[in-house]
Formats: C-alpha cells, structure tokens, sequence
C-alpha cells in the first residue's frame, strides 16, 4: 500500500483521533492501527509522524493539505473528491447501540427506535444513516460524553463501534465511575474503515 507520489526517505504526516483500542494519544496500549502502519511504511522507507486531533479537525487538516491524510475514516462521496482512498478497507468493526443496563431496550428495524433519545459524536459519519431515516440525534463534540449522558440518563441509546465502546466504559470505571451500561447484541451495521490520503 505504497502512497502516492512517495519514495524511499520520505515522510508521513498522519492525523489519528483518540479511538481506542485502534489509535490512541492517551494510552500506549490502545495504538494497534498506529502500530500496525508503522511497520507497514516502514518496508517502503518511509516513515510516519502522528498528530492527534478531534476527529472533525483531522479531516479538515487532510482538506487542506495540512496532514498527509487519515485513519481509520470512512469513505463518503464528499470525502472522496479530497482523499485518495487506501483501496481495501483497513478495519471493519461492528455498530451497535449501547444503553443502560437498567433500560429493557430491544429493537428489529429503525422504526423501533422512534422515540428513544439517541446521541451522537460530531464528525462520525456512521450516524448517517439514522439521521437519513429521519432519526433526531442529539450530537456532542466527543465521544465519551455519549457515555457520559448514558450513565446519567439525558439519553437513551448510543450507537458506536463495539470495540470502542466497551474501552471506554472500560475507561470510565478504571476512573472511579459507576458504568450500568450494555450493548445490544443486534449490529447496527458493520462498517468499513479506511486510510484516507490528502489529495493535496
């Protein structure tokens, strides 16, 4: 998975948001994308430097030309006509919605899910499709304040990539947090994640 227009010596310039367990700048043992493509460039001689922003702000430096591109990001039409793709998809991690272990929530279909206040992260092209159906959502800037409002009841569900989900309830409780918190085991969707690079 040679990039574009590099060769032996060059460098990466890669933007990756706080996603554990896949990238991580908080927590040295959440970075198996990191690492993973570390080796990877390596066997081309190219090496990589990673910043770590918000998610919304790592597209925008791609946009721009300000990072060499991104991951893991999923491909959109409008994403497209800025990045050039990875091809194969790097990852592809399970969607489900996460609830309060107190709450007997089921569901079926999208219409089940009419009435239940649902959040959503800023940026996070998964939430998509459920705003398309006409969904309301409730967003906020990161994604562990979904969990937050969880615990606390200002929502009701929250869909999210199981693996990331449960490291951050993980995370809550290794800070002290009382987390009643579950998944259901039906998948939203399985979602494909990619390496985006900057056109520029």
């Amino acid at each position: 998975m040679s990039p574009p227009h590099l060769s032996a010596q060059d460098s990466l310039v890669l933007d990756v948001g706080d996603w554990e367990p896949f990238t991580s700048s908080r927590d040295g043992n959440s970075q198996v994308l990191e690492e993973l493509f570390e080796e990877i460039f390596a066997l081309y001689g190219i090496g990589v430097e990673y910043v770590c922003h918000p998610w919304v702000r790592s597209l925008t430096n791609g946009e721009d030309g300000i990072s060499d591109g991104s991951f893991p990001l999923i491909r959109t039409p409008e994403r497209d006509l800025y990045t050039i793709s990875s091809g194969e998809s790097i990852l592809v991690e399970p969607n489900v919605f996460f609830h309060r272990t107190d709450m007997d929530f089921d569901w079926e279909d999208f219409s089940d899910l009419r009435g239940y206040r649902i959040g959503a992260t800023i940026g996070y092209a998964y939430m998509d499709p459920l705003r398309e159906y006409g969904i309301d959502l409730d967003y906020v800037p990161e994604e562990i304040l979904n969990f937050k409002k969880l615990m606390a009841g200002r929502i009701d569900l929250y869909p999210a990539s199981l693996h990331v989900g449960i490291f951050l309830i993980n995370l809550l409780s290794r800070e002290g947090e009382t987390v009643p918190l579950t998944w259901h085991p039906r998948t939203l969707y399985e979602q494909d994640y990619y390496l985006l690079f900057s056109r520029k």
